[in-house]
């Protein structure tokens, strides 16, 4: 249901900056942003979309001189008359202004009302009111252009293609079942084979992008990349080194990495965690026994291994062993490349076939060629990923999830009523992923999660 109020909120963080955007929406939204312009006339008379300057006042006194552009519904973001009012961003000057609308019949707005409003009067639909807080959250290049694909609806023909197959479907199974005396196109073996041909197509094409979706969750919260080895094998200081600063404490008495600790950087575009381990020595200690475990479950999260091996720390087989454990590649790490002992490292790495490059994680030495090639593996891991992933977010991957589910329970041995209902339900789903059928819940959660003031 769309509110009747009119509504203001900043559109910008709070906070000192050279300007701040103001959005106002709602019936009264012109009306209330004229009485507070000393060139009334010339704001109610300026044309939507002209951006024109006016000093903003109240009671006679001049409060910040303005840029304003009015909007007109339909034709406007939220599909209402708006006014977004371009002002000085000084924190005090801003809360006057706020201060000063709000003492009108305007109200605050709630989080995401700006971006609901414009779904319940159809100028977008939830999928592309998601994109837009994806878009705004997105924490690297590869998760801002997925999102932005999907705000431009590049996955639309995928779900518009689906949704015209099943349609044509139901359609030749309605008239079946409708004039099942006389039409035996629901018994033939052609239409049984096209409606078997539909189901395996569509739950092929979306295993498939599930296995995507999960690439892209990774991309989204950024890919792990788990650095383990022997203790004093150096791994604390080859951290220290990957992202540039000291964060890891670095010291000669082995053990003193006992719990995992993590970092990000940006690589490649890309949000990369780091994760610093725990040693993969024996040992009967509690807390050393704790930290191995967690190492053990890092490897199997992860991405990436980075094995990293030096002579004086030791290495065995069994090594490889707990390192290759998980599904994540494995890129062995020779340490100490400043050292003549770094040949015996690369020659254990290369009979178990994992050697990457050579590094002194003292000086630095190599670590330049690791990134690139850590950038590297990630860019051919989830390269595909960047633009064709028609699942954006866990909702989606419910909806989908239950399409599949649904799939599965049809049995072309059934009568064609409970075929047919099946492929309803289905087209229900698609539908309710562009928000056609979402209940009100739903859209609470979603718009709920957004910034005042979009």
């Amino acid at each position: 249901m769309v509110s009747s109020d009119t509504i203001v909120a900043l559109a910008t963080p709070r906070g000192n900056a050279a300007l701040a955007v103001l959005r106002i929406s709602g019936p009264d939204a012109h009306a209330l942003c004229a009485d507070f312009i000393q060139e009334k006339k010339r704001f109610e008379t300026a044309s939507p979309g002209q951006l024109r300057r006016y000093l903003l006042c109240a009671k006679g006194e001049v409060i910040d001189e303005i840029t304003a552009v009015k909007f007109s519904a339909p034709r406007s973001f939220t599909g209402e008359d708006m006014v977004e009012l371009i002002c000085h961003g000084g924190t005090t000057l801003l809360e006057r202004i706020i201060s000063l609308f709000l003492s009108t019949p305007l109200r605050y707005a709630d989080p995401g009302e700006f971006s609901r409003r414009a779904f319940l009067h159809g100028k977008l639909d939830l999928k592309k009111a998601e994109s837009i807080h994806r878009l705004i959250h997105a924490e690297s290049v590869q998760a801002h252009k997925n999102a932005l694909a999907h705000y431009l609806g590049q996955e639309r023909p995928f779900f518009d293609a689906l949704k015209d197959d099943i349609h044509a479907l139901l359609v030749d199974m309605e008239t079946a079942i409708e004039f099942s005396d006389t039409d035996d196109v629901g018994e033939s073996a052609a239409f049984t084979e096209r409606m078997e041909h539909l189901l395996q197509k569509i739950h092929r094409d979306f295993e498939k992008e599930l296995e995507k979706r999960q690439r892209l969750r990774e991309i989204d919260t950024g890919v792990d990349v788990c650095i383990v080895g022997r203790a004093n094998a150096g791994k604390s200081s080859l951290l220290n080194a990957l992202l540039g600063y000291d964060r890891a404490i670095i010291n000669a008495r082995k053990g003193t990495t006992r719990d995992i600790i993590t970092e990000t950087r940006l690589l490649g575009g890309m949000r990369v965690r780091f994760i610093d381990t725990a040693g993969l020595n024996e040992t009967t200690d509690e807390i050393e026994q704790e930290g191995i475990r967690r190492t053990q479950q890092a490897i199997a999260q992860s991405a990436l291994v980075v094995w990293l091996v030096s002579e004086d720390s030791g290495c065995t087989p069994s090594d490889f062993s707990a390192v290759s454990s998980g599904m994540a590649e494995v890129l062995g790490v020779a340490n100490k490349c400043d050292s003549p002992q770094v040949e015996s490292a690369e020659s254990f790495l290369t009979k178990h076939g994992v050697y990457t490059c050579s590094v002194s994680a003292r000086t630095g030495e190599g670590v330049s060629q690791l990134l690139r090639e850590i950038e590297t593996r990630i860019h051919e891991r989830y390269c595909d990923v960047e633009y064709e992933t028609v699942i954006g977010t866990e909702r989606e991957e419910a909806l989908v999830r239950r399409i599949v589910q649904e799939l599965d329970k049809i049995d072309l041995g059934t009568p064609m009523e409970i075929q047919a209902e099946y492929l309803r339900s289905i087209l229900s789903h698609l539908e309710s992923i562009y928000g056609k059928s979402s209940p009100e819940e739903v859209l609470n959660d979603i718009f709920g999660s957004f910034c005042i003031g979009k």
